[in-house]
């Protein structure tokens, strides 16, 4: 521990402080602080202190909702120049005059705004509870500030399924195939008539095989050049080296690769059998 992080906590302690650090900030102030995440996050623990004084680490809107929440507490902001420029996109003056313009209208104001721009709002959300809220407003009209790209999240986003697998399994994830689970979960075969008829390729066959369970082919596509040529791209999911082995099936071709741990490779594949392949970079060059 240096010396500065003992007169730190040493302060902390005599002058009864909690410190709120936005995981923005340098990972230096993170290690004091005694609660780190995003500003949600952060005033609800700032309700939950029972220090006398809170030291906010973030920007000007995070203290002055820490403020709000909490009257009797002395908020202290260790940058006053610190700032966000989505929370001024909007001001008082424009929710007056959008006000005047429309009947029936609801002012919704993201908590990353400033406490002027909620003084004049009618009610406050947070990213994940702001469709709910905005769905359940009587109001014809609503005004969204400060952001007004904000918006167009909550328009009319209809209904969506998800399916979920629960996958028990011993020690770790990456040893576990999640990731090659989900792909397959999430990438379901579709089912085809089919009709049998004469012909020179056989009735069933693999279009590729991969011989190491810990890599996922995301793609085999055609080049976007126009040469006819095929692109393969791969990568390694539980962070462990290997030497694998890939088949292409239609091209009757196997082709060795050693992948470092979460390395993705990207082969291309002449589009007729018996070429070289070539290992290339992402832009497919």
């Amino acid at each position: 521990m240096t010396e500065i992080v003992r007169q730190i906590q040493k302060l902390k302690e005599e002058k009864d402080v909690l410190i709120l650090a936005h995981y923005y900030v340098d990972e230096e102030v993170q290690k004091v602080a005694d609660c780190v995440g995003d500003s949600y996050y952060l005033s609800e623990k700032a309700v939950e202190a029972k220090e006398k004084v809170i030291l906010f680490c973030g920007v000007s809107f995070m203290g002055e909702s820490a403020k709000i929440l909490n009257p009797d507490k002395l908020v202290l902001m260790p940058d006053k120049e610190a700032d966000c420029p989505m929370a001024h996109m909007a001001t008082a003056e424009k929710i007056r005059k959008v006000r005047e313009e429309y009947e029936d209208l609801a002012v919704v104001c993201y908590i990353n705004s400033t406490a002027e721009l909620k003084r004049y709002s009618d009610v406050c959300v947070t990213s994940s509870n702001a469709m709910k809220i905005v769905s359940a407003l009587p109001n014809k009209n609503i005004l969204f500030v400060p952001d007004e790209n904000l918006e167009y999240v909550y328009i009319d986003q209809g209904t969506q399924t998800f399916t979920y697998g629960l996958y028990p399994h011993d020690g770790s994830w990456e040893n576990a195939e999640t990731v090659r689970r989900a792909k397959v979960m999430n990438c379901r075969p579709i089912a085809l008539f089919e009709t049998y008829h004469e012909g020179r390729l056989e009735q069933t066959g693999s279009l590729m095989e991969v011989n190491q369970e810990n890599i996922v082919v995301e793609v085999l596509k055609k080049a976007e050049d126009g040469s006819g040529d095929l692109i393969l791209r791969a990568y390694e999911t539980a962070g462990r080296a290997v030497k694998a082995e890939l088949t292409i099936g239609v091209l009757e071709q196997t082709i060795e690769a050693d992948f470092q741990p979460f390395e993705i490779k990207t082969l291309r594949l002449p589009g007729q059998k018996g070429g070289d392949a070539v290992w290339t970079d992402m832009l497919e060059e």
